[in-house]
This record gives structure tokens, C-alpha cells and sequence, in this order.
């Protein structure tokens, strides 16, 4: 999550639309909640959400890989973010190829 500028990254491996949907609900929840803690609390009506960005990423081919996929990018995105300030999609390189075992041990 980017929590200045309202944008939420969506890395999905598996591309399964119903956990997106349960996960967009808990993430637009805790956005919320932050813009609230800093005392700038909008009202119902007024309140911008934050905005999905979905990131083409790499694909896993069984169920299994999950952890290591979030690990491969999380590594990425720190790699990538540490020092620059614009979006993550402007830098990230998209790809759709599942990693190679060499890639995520």
C-alpha cells in the first residue's frame, strides 16, 4: 500500500477473483482507519478510497508456491521502491512466466 498517495498494489499468483474481493474489502477498511488516525477524518459521503492497481506479475502453476511468491515479491518491491517515488507499476517489469526454482530459493 502506498498510504500518501491512495494506491494499493495487487500482486495475484493464482488470480483468484473471490480472494481479491475479500482482501480489496479488509484493505479499503484499514486505509479508512489510517486516514482517520491522522485527524483527517472524512465523512461517508466525502471519503475517497484508496485505488486498486493490479500489478502483472508472475504466475504460479500449483498451490503451493504461494509463500514463495510473496517473498520473490516482496524482495522486488524493496528493490525497486527504496529510493524511488513515483508508482510501483511505472518500474515494475510485468510478467506473466511462473519463476524457475533458481529464481525463488
Amino acid at each position: 500500500m502506498d498510504l500518501r498517495r491512495g494506491y494499493v498494489y495487487i500482486f495475484d499468483s493464482a488470480r483468484d477473483p473471490r480472494r481479491t474481493d475479500y482482501a480489496w474489502g479488509i484493505l479499503s477498511l484499514a486505509y479508512q482507519v489510517y486516514k482517520c488516525n491522522g485527524g483527517n477524518c472524512p465523512n461517508k459521503t466525502s471519503f475517497k478510497s484508496c485505488k486498486p492497481i493490479h500489478i502483472e506479475c508472475a504466475q504460479q502453476i500449483g498451490g503451493t508456491e504461494c509463500g514463495y511468491y510473496v517473498m520473490k515479491f516482496m524482495l522486488e518491491i524493496v528493490t525497486l521502491q527504496h529510493d524511488y517515488e513515483g508508482r510501483l507499476d511505472e518500474v515494475y517489469t510485468p510478467r506473466t512466466a511462473p519463476y524457475a526454482s533458481e529464481e525463488i530459493d
